[in-house]
Protein backbone atom coordinates (compact mmCIF):
# COMPACT_ATOMS: atom_id res chain seq x y z
CA UNK A 1 0.00 0.00 0.00
CA UNK A 2 0.87 3.38 -0.96
CA UNK A 3 1.54 5.76 1.78
CA UNK A 4 2.48 10.14 0.76
CA UNK A 5 3.82 12.03 3.22
CA UNK A 6 3.64 15.38 2.03
CA UNK A 7 6.11 18.00 3.45
CA UNK A 8 4.69 20.69 2.54
CA UNK A 9 1.36 22.45 2.49
CA UNK A 10 0.43 25.41 0.49
CA UNK A 11 -2.70 27.78 0.80
CA UNK A 12 -5.99 26.28 -1.34
CA UNK A 13 -5.88 29.42 -2.92
CA UNK A 14 -2.77 28.93 -4.87
CA UNK A 15 -1.83 29.52 -8.25
CA UNK A 16 0.58 26.75 -9.81
CA UNK A 17 2.12 25.66 -12.39
CA UNK A 18 3.45 22.47 -12.76
CA UNK A 19 5.70 20.58 -15.11
CA UNK A 20 7.11 17.23 -14.97
CA UNK A 21 8.86 14.66 -16.74
CA UNK A 22 11.33 16.66 -18.66
CA UNK A 23 14.11 13.88 -18.59
CA UNK A 24 16.96 16.44 -19.52
CA UNK A 25 20.30 14.40 -20.65
CA UNK A 26 23.17 14.78 -22.59
CA UNK A 27 21.71 16.68 -25.72
CA UNK A 28 22.67 13.60 -27.52
CA UNK A 29 20.13 11.29 -29.29
CA UNK A 30 19.32 9.67 -26.28
CA UNK A 31 18.02 12.99 -24.56
CA UNK A 32 14.21 12.03 -24.85
CA UNK A 33 13.92 15.93 -24.02
CA UNK A 34 14.64 16.09 -27.79
CA UNK A 35 15.65 19.64 -28.02
CA UNK A 36 12.92 21.34 -26.96
CA UNK A 37 14.43 24.03 -24.71
CA UNK A 38 13.38 27.34 -27.07
CA UNK A 39 10.03 25.72 -26.45
CA UNK A 40 10.25 25.65 -22.75
CA UNK A 41 12.41 28.49 -22.25
CA UNK A 42 9.12 30.23 -23.44
CA UNK A 43 6.72 28.44 -21.18
CA UNK A 44 8.45 29.62 -18.35
CA UNK A 45 9.45 33.32 -19.74
CA UNK A 46 5.24 33.50 -19.60
CA UNK A 47 3.37 31.03 -17.05
CA UNK A 48 5.25 32.00 -13.52
CA UNK A 49 3.63 35.76 -14.21
CA UNK A 50 0.55 34.27 -12.86
CA UNK A 51 1.60 32.07 -10.91
CA UNK A 52 2.55 31.97 -7.02
CA UNK A 53 4.96 28.87 -7.46
CA UNK A 54 6.21 26.67 -10.41
CA UNK A 55 6.33 22.43 -9.47
CA UNK A 56 8.80 20.62 -10.73
CA UNK A 57 6.63 17.32 -10.36
CA UNK A 58 9.78 14.62 -10.64
CA UNK A 59 12.40 13.49 -13.57
CA UNK A 60 13.25 16.85 -14.13
CA UNK A 61 16.48 15.36 -15.35
CA UNK A 62 17.66 12.06 -16.52
CA UNK A 63 20.46 10.86 -14.16
CA UNK A 64 19.81 7.42 -15.46
CA UNK A 65 20.90 8.19 -18.78
CA UNK A 66 22.90 10.69 -17.97
CA UNK A 67 25.39 10.54 -14.26
CA UNK A 68 27.40 13.21 -15.27
CA UNK A 69 24.91 16.61 -13.84
CA UNK A 70 27.86 18.57 -15.62
CA UNK A 71 27.12 17.38 -19.04
CA UNK A 72 23.03 17.96 -18.72
CA UNK A 73 23.91 21.66 -17.81
CA UNK A 74 26.15 22.37 -20.38
CA UNK A 75 23.26 20.74 -23.06
CA UNK A 76 20.42 22.54 -21.82
CA UNK A 77 22.28 25.60 -20.35
CA UNK A 78 20.08 28.07 -20.91
CA UNK A 79 17.56 26.07 -19.26
CA UNK A 80 19.03 25.48 -16.36
CA UNK A 81 19.69 28.97 -15.58
CA UNK A 82 16.37 30.06 -16.28
CA UNK A 83 15.57 27.88 -13.32
CA UNK A 84 17.98 29.25 -10.72
CA UNK A 85 16.31 33.12 -11.70
CA UNK A 86 12.87 31.80 -11.45
CA UNK A 87 14.18 29.78 -7.83
CA UNK A 88 15.44 33.29 -6.71
CA UNK A 89 12.33 35.06 -7.54
CA UNK A 90 9.23 32.74 -6.06
CA UNK A 91 9.16 29.38 -4.81
CA UNK A 92 9.91 26.59 -7.31
CA UNK A 93 9.41 23.13 -5.97
CA UNK A 94 10.69 20.08 -6.59
CA UNK A 95 9.23 16.43 -5.98
CA UNK A 96 12.15 14.07 -6.52
CA UNK A 97 11.35 11.66 -9.22
CA UNK A 98 12.94 7.98 -9.58
CA UNK A 99 15.21 9.46 -12.69
CA UNK A 100 16.16 12.08 -10.85
CA UNK A 101 19.86 12.41 -8.17
CA UNK A 102 18.15 14.03 -5.23
CA UNK A 103 21.47 14.56 -3.48
CA UNK A 104 23.26 16.16 -7.28
CA UNK A 105 20.07 18.14 -7.71
CA UNK A 106 19.96 19.76 -4.14
CA UNK A 107 23.89 20.64 -4.46
CA UNK A 108 23.36 23.01 -7.87
CA UNK A 109 20.06 23.99 -6.92
CA UNK A 110 20.33 25.19 -3.71
CA UNK A 111 17.29 28.20 -3.74
CA UNK A 112 14.67 25.15 -4.77
CA UNK A 113 12.60 23.59 -2.24
CA UNK A 114 12.94 19.89 -2.25
CA UNK A 115 9.62 17.54 -1.28
CA UNK A 116 8.41 14.07 -2.05
CA UNK A 117 5.14 15.19 -2.10
CA UNK A 118 2.76 18.51 -1.36
CA UNK A 119 -0.91 19.47 -0.57
CA UNK A 120 -2.58 22.65 -1.59
CA UNK A 121 -5.18 23.15 0.78
CA UNK A 122 -6.39 19.60 2.28
CA UNK A 123 -8.00 18.76 -1.02
CA UNK A 124 -5.01 18.56 -3.57
CA UNK A 125 -1.60 16.20 -3.31
CA UNK A 126 1.13 16.33 -6.22
CA UNK A 127 3.94 13.98 -5.95
CA UNK A 128 6.00 12.70 -8.99
CA UNK A 129 3.91 8.90 -8.92
CA UNK A 130 6.69 6.26 -9.32
CA UNK A 131 5.60 4.98 -5.99
CA UNK A 132 2.04 3.79 -8.06
CA UNK A 133 4.10 1.77 -10.78
CA UNK A 134 4.14 -1.85 -9.74
CA UNK A 135 7.79 -1.89 -11.65
CA UNK A 136 9.43 1.00 -9.03
CA UNK A 137 7.42 0.14 -5.89
CA UNK A 138 8.79 2.01 -2.72
CA UNK A 139 12.60 0.37 -4.12
CA UNK A 140 15.97 2.24 -4.87
CA UNK A 141 15.43 4.98 -7.48
CA UNK A 142 17.27 2.65 -10.01
CA UNK A 143 17.89 -0.96 -10.85
CA UNK A 144 19.07 -3.08 -13.43
CA UNK A 145 15.96 -3.86 -15.87
CA UNK A 146 15.42 0.31 -16.09
CA UNK A 147 19.18 0.83 -16.71
CA UNK A 148 18.82 -2.59 -19.44
CA UNK A 149 16.36 -0.42 -21.17
CA UNK A 150 18.11 2.43 -20.66
CA UNK A 151 21.13 1.13 -22.91
CA UNK A 152 18.85 -0.81 -25.65
CA UNK A 153 17.17 2.74 -26.58
CA UNK A 154 20.94 4.38 -26.62
CA UNK A 155 21.70 1.43 -28.69
CA UNK A 156 18.84 1.28 -30.77
CA UNK A 157 18.63 5.19 -31.30
CA UNK A 158 15.01 4.40 -30.71
CA UNK A 159 12.31 4.50 -28.34
CA UNK A 160 11.82 1.16 -26.80
CA UNK A 161 8.84 1.46 -24.65
CA UNK A 162 4.74 1.03 -24.79
CA UNK A 163 2.62 1.29 -25.96
CA UNK A 164 3.84 0.15 -29.92
CA UNK A 165 1.22 2.53 -31.38
CA UNK A 166 2.87 5.56 -30.08
CA UNK A 167 6.33 4.58 -30.51
CA UNK A 168 6.41 2.04 -33.96
CA UNK A 169 10.20 1.56 -35.25
CA UNK A 170 12.02 -1.10 -36.00
CA UNK A 171 13.64 -1.86 -32.71
CA UNK A 172 10.03 -1.53 -30.81
CA UNK A 173 8.92 -4.65 -33.10
CA UNK A 174 11.73 -6.76 -32.66
CA UNK A 175 11.87 -6.10 -28.59
CA UNK A 176 7.59 -6.62 -28.44
CA UNK A 177 8.12 -10.06 -30.15
CA UNK A 178 10.99 -10.99 -28.35
CA UNK A 179 9.59 -10.12 -24.40
CA UNK A 180 6.70 -12.03 -25.43
CA UNK A 181 8.22 -15.08 -26.09
CA UNK A 182 10.01 -14.91 -23.02
CA UNK A 183 6.84 -14.41 -21.00
CA UNK A 184 5.38 -17.89 -22.42
CA UNK A 185 8.58 -19.47 -21.47
CA UNK A 186 7.71 -17.65 -18.01
CA UNK A 187 4.32 -19.07 -18.29
CA UNK A 188 5.11 -22.31 -18.64
CA UNK A 189 7.15 -22.67 -15.86
CA UNK A 190 4.54 -21.17 -13.79
CA UNK A 191 2.58 -24.33 -14.60
CA UNK A 192 4.42 -26.62 -14.30
CA UNK A 193 5.47 -25.38 -10.86
CA UNK A 194 1.57 -24.56 -9.92
CA UNK A 195 1.17 -28.48 -10.91
CA UNK A 196 3.70 -29.52 -7.98
CA UNK A 197 2.36 -27.07 -5.48
CA UNK A 198 4.28 -24.09 -5.60
CA UNK A 199 1.90 -20.81 -7.00
CA UNK A 200 4.44 -18.01 -7.07
CA UNK A 201 6.05 -18.48 -10.08
CA UNK A 202 2.47 -18.75 -12.05
CA UNK A 203 1.48 -15.24 -10.20
CA UNK A 204 4.85 -13.49 -11.78
CA UNK A 205 3.99 -14.10 -14.44
CA UNK A 206 0.26 -13.18 -14.10
CA UNK A 207 1.73 -10.18 -12.95
CA UNK A 208 4.27 -9.56 -15.63
CA UNK A 209 1.46 -10.35 -18.32
CA UNK A 210 -1.15 -7.73 -16.90
CA UNK A 211 1.97 -5.32 -16.48
CA UNK A 212 2.78 -5.51 -20.16
CA UNK A 213 -1.05 -5.71 -21.56
CA UNK A 214 -2.29 -2.42 -19.58
CA UNK A 215 0.59 -0.70 -20.47
CA UNK A 216 -0.46 -1.32 -24.57
CA UNK A 217 -3.88 0.63 -23.79
CA UNK A 218 -2.26 3.60 -21.85
CA UNK A 219 -2.03 2.41 -18.00
CA UNK A 220 1.98 2.23 -18.28
CA UNK A 221 3.29 0.92 -15.08
CA UNK A 222 -0.42 -0.47 -14.17
CA UNK A 223 -0.02 3.29 -12.48
CA UNK A 224 -3.91 4.17 -12.95
CA UNK A 225 -4.89 0.57 -11.71
CA UNK A 226 -2.38 1.08 -8.77
CA UNK A 227 -4.23 4.79 -8.39
CA UNK A 228 -8.18 3.64 -8.55
CA UNK A 229 -7.45 1.16 -5.19
CA UNK A 230 -5.41 4.35 -3.84
CA UNK A 231 -7.53 7.22 -4.34
CA UNK A 232 -10.53 6.14 -2.41
CA UNK A 233 -9.15 5.80 1.04
CA UNK A 234 -6.91 9.27 0.66
CA UNK A 235 -7.61 12.09 2.60
CA UNK A 236 -7.75 14.11 -0.53
CA UNK A 237 -9.89 14.55 -3.65
CA UNK A 238 -7.35 15.06 -6.49
CA UNK A 239 -3.97 13.56 -7.06
CA UNK A 240 -1.29 15.07 -9.37
CA UNK A 241 1.11 12.89 -10.38
CA UNK A 242 3.54 12.54 -13.44
CA UNK A 243 5.70 9.43 -14.41
CA UNK A 244 3.59 7.66 -16.91
CA UNK A 245 4.20 10.46 -19.75
CA UNK A 246 0.31 9.93 -20.19
CA UNK A 247 -1.61 12.99 -19.90
CA UNK A 248 -5.26 13.12 -18.72
CA UNK A 249 -7.67 14.49 -15.96
CA UNK A 250 -9.83 11.01 -15.09
CA UNK A 251 -12.26 10.67 -13.10
CA UNK A 252 -11.96 8.28 -10.29
CA UNK A 253 -15.24 7.27 -8.04
CA UNK A 254 -15.70 10.57 -6.64
CA UNK A 255 -12.40 11.52 -6.95
CA UNK A 256 -9.88 12.75 -9.74
CA UNK A 257 -6.55 11.22 -10.83
CA UNK A 258 -4.28 13.89 -13.03
CA UNK A 259 -1.45 13.09 -14.98
CA UNK A 260 0.86 15.76 -15.81
CA UNK A 261 2.03 13.95 -18.94
CA UNK A 262 5.30 15.14 -20.08
CA UNK A 263 7.69 16.92 -22.24
CA UNK A 264 9.97 13.35 -23.97
CA UNK A 265 10.14 13.18 -27.97
CA UNK A 266 6.94 14.96 -28.86
CA UNK A 267 5.08 16.18 -25.74
CA UNK A 268 5.24 19.49 -24.11
CA UNK A 269 2.46 19.42 -21.68
CA UNK A 270 1.59 22.04 -18.98
CA UNK A 271 -0.26 21.37 -15.65
CA UNK A 272 -1.64 24.66 -14.36
CA UNK A 273 -4.05 25.02 -10.87
CA UNK A 274 -6.03 28.62 -11.56
CA UNK A 275 -8.63 30.03 -9.13
CA UNK A 276 -10.06 26.10 -8.33
CA UNK A 277 -9.58 24.58 -11.45
CA UNK A 278 -6.95 22.40 -13.25
CA UNK A 279 -5.86 22.44 -16.71
CA UNK A 280 -3.37 19.70 -18.93
CA UNK A 281 -2.80 21.73 -21.64
CA UNK A 282 -0.34 20.57 -24.94
CA UNK A 283 1.82 23.84 -25.21
CA UNK A 284 2.16 22.96 -29.20
CA UNK A 285 -1.11 22.66 -30.35
CA UNK A 286 -3.16 24.65 -26.93
CA UNK A 287 -5.35 21.54 -26.61
CA UNK A 288 -6.53 20.24 -23.30
CA UNK A 289 -6.43 16.30 -21.97
CA UNK A 290 -9.82 15.28 -20.46
CA UNK A 291 -9.63 11.03 -20.10
CA UNK A 292 -9.49 10.80 -23.80
CA UNK A 293 -6.63 8.23 -23.26
CA UNK A 294 -8.24 6.69 -20.08
CA UNK A 295 -11.37 5.55 -21.66
CA UNK A 296 -10.75 2.13 -22.36
CA UNK A 297 -9.42 1.09 -19.13
CA UNK A 298 -12.71 2.03 -17.20
CA UNK A 299 -14.79 0.91 -19.82
CA UNK A 300 -17.31 -2.33 -19.92
CA UNK A 301 -14.94 -3.73 -22.78
CA UNK A 302 -12.36 -6.07 -21.30
CA UNK A 303 -8.84 -5.56 -22.15
CA UNK A 304 -6.53 -8.39 -24.51
CA UNK A 305 -4.00 -10.22 -22.52
CA UNK A 306 -0.46 -10.28 -24.03
CA UNK A 307 -1.52 -13.93 -26.00
CA UNK A 308 -4.66 -12.16 -27.35
CA UNK A 309 -2.86 -8.84 -28.01
CA UNK A 310 -0.40 -10.54 -30.32
CA UNK A 311 -2.79 -13.06 -31.73
CA UNK A 312 -5.24 -9.54 -32.96
CA UNK A 313 -1.63 -7.59 -34.08
CA UNK A 314 1.25 -9.37 -34.90
CA UNK A 315 1.26 -10.25 -38.79
CA UNK A 316 4.91 -12.04 -39.52
CA UNK A 317 8.37 -10.88 -39.93
CA UNK A 318 8.09 -8.52 -36.69
CA UNK A 319 4.91 -6.72 -38.51
CA UNK A 320 2.33 -5.10 -36.64
CA UNK A 321 -1.83 -4.25 -37.91
CA UNK A 322 -1.39 -0.72 -36.66
CA UNK A 323 -4.71 0.20 -38.13
CA UNK A 324 -6.32 -2.53 -36.32
CA UNK A 325 -4.10 -1.34 -33.33
CA UNK A 326 -5.85 2.69 -33.48
CA UNK A 327 -9.20 1.71 -34.44
CA UNK A 328 -9.28 -0.22 -31.46
CA UNK A 329 -7.74 2.51 -29.42
CA UNK A 330 -7.52 5.89 -30.95
CA UNK A 331 -5.06 8.27 -29.92
CA UNK A 332 -5.45 11.08 -27.86
CA UNK A 333 -6.47 13.95 -29.76
CA UNK A 334 -3.48 16.33 -30.66
CA UNK A 335 -0.87 13.38 -30.04
CA UNK A 336 1.24 13.00 -32.53
CA UNK A 337 3.50 9.74 -33.43
CA UNK A 338 6.69 9.62 -31.17
CA UNK A 339 9.90 10.20 -33.20
CA UNK A 340 13.44 9.57 -32.19
CA UNK A 341 15.51 11.88 -30.18
CA UNK A 342 16.97 14.49 -31.83
CA UNK A 343 20.45 15.98 -30.45
CA UNK A 344 19.83 19.55 -28.79
CA UNK A 345 20.91 22.99 -30.91
CA UNK A 346 23.56 23.53 -27.59
CA UNK A 347 25.13 20.18 -27.87
CA UNK A 348 25.78 20.88 -31.33
CA UNK A 349 27.32 24.07 -30.61
CA UNK A 350 29.35 22.94 -28.26
CA UNK A 351 30.68 20.42 -31.13
CA UNK A 352 31.16 23.38 -33.22
CA UNK A 353 33.34 25.03 -31.04
CA UNK A 354 35.01 21.73 -30.00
Amino acid sequence: MVRLIPQLTLPASSRLAIISDLHLADGSHSDLFCGKDALLLQVLESEPKDCDALVLNGDIFDHQRCPDHGKIERAHAALCRRLRQLARRMPVIFCCGNHDHRPTIEAAFADFVFVDALTVGQQICITHGHQFDIHWADGPGSHGAANLHARLERLARQPIRQPLRDYDNWANRVVHRVFFRWTQLLRLYGVVNRALGRNEPYRHWQRIDNFWARGQWGDIGNVYGEVCDYLPKAPYETLIIGHSHHPGIVPSGSKTYVNNGSWVFDQATLTRIQDGQITVQDQRSGECYADEGYRRLFGDDALPDMAEWFRRYYRPLFRYDLAAINADFPRIHGQRPIRAAEPTPELARLKEVG
